[in-house]
């Protein structure tokens, strides 16, 4: 190890605020109808794409008790794709009505 290495407990706390970055992003940013309805949250694609390398990295697999904040993140994508999900069937029913009143 290099002379110049940050401690242990510094790596430490740098892989903490990382995870409690990345969950709190994960959130997303809320979109709105025009009726001021939420009906999605964006979540910007590189968000998920660090989320899943930090999940990779830490040789977070099938296992979610590995840490409590990477499993955190594993629910947050799993709730991300759900609603996901959800907003795409809510935008298909939407065109199929639409094209149904033309």
């Amino acid at each position: 190890m290099s002379k110049n290495a940050a401690p242990e407990e510094k790596l430490g706390q740098l892989h903490s605020v990382i995870a409690d970055t990345l969950l709190e992003q994960l959130e997303g940013v809320p979109v709105f109808n025009d009726e001021g309805e939420e009906i999605a949250r964006h979540v910007d694609p590189r968000i998920i794409s660090s989320a899943i390398t930090f999940l990779n990295n830490n040789k977070v697999t099938a296992n979610p008790f590995i840490s409590e904040t990477v499993s955190d993140i594993e629910k947050k994508l799993a709730e991300r794709t759900r609603r996901m999900n959800e907003t795409k069937q809510r935008a298909k029913e939407a065109a199929e009505k639409y094209a149904q009143s033309i």
